[in-house]
């Protein structure tokens, strides 16, 4: 009785260690690596964005998108404090960039942010294995980079 017991404990930790930490929201499916980053404003207001990784993701670009991955311009309340990828398109901006090849840094943008911005993100997800970079260990398979400007930040996420 035993035995069995143990060999299904050894197959739901490992199926466990392998599943995402966190998810994109009405994804239809979540792709290997997945970045959020947590934004609040001087006044407390929240809202998160999306960095993730796929090998079958489409680049990121207009008119391209990985709806399956959560990829879409989403409709946006302007009344409010958001944060998205790149710009508002008729009332609608991206919250999800998947990416297969990082080539390029990605413009983060606000709408009615308050002053003082916090950013928070997990730095465990930076040695993960689901990253197509070499394993590194110690050392983390990548690192982000953020530059600050007047009205944007630009994250670029590269190997080391």
């Amino acid at each position: 009785m035993k035995p069995p017991l143990l060999i299904f404990l050894i197959v739901v930790f490992t199926l466990t260690s392998f599943t995402q930490i966190y998810t994109i929201p009405d994804a239809e499916q979540q792709p290997a690596w997945v970045f959020p980053l947590w934004f609040e404003d001087g006044t407390g207001a929240r809202d998160t964005i999306y960095f993730a990784y796929d090998e079958y993701a489409i680049d990121f670009g207009i008119p391209s998108a990985d709806v399956v991955f959560g990829e879409d311009l989403l409709p946006l309340n302007l009344d409010t404090f958001n944060v998205f990828w790149d710009e508002i398109i008729i009332g609608k901006a991206h919250k999800v960039v998947v990416f297969k090849t990082i080539t390029a840094p990605i413009i983060i943008s606000f709408l009615n942010a308050h002053l003082p911005l916090k950013i928070t993100w997990d730095n465990n997800l930076f040695y993960s294995n689901m990253l197509p970079f070499a394993n590194n260990f110690p050392l983390p398979n990548a690192w982000g980079r953020f530059i600050a400007g007047l009205a944007m930040i630009l994250m670029v996420v590269l190997q080391l």
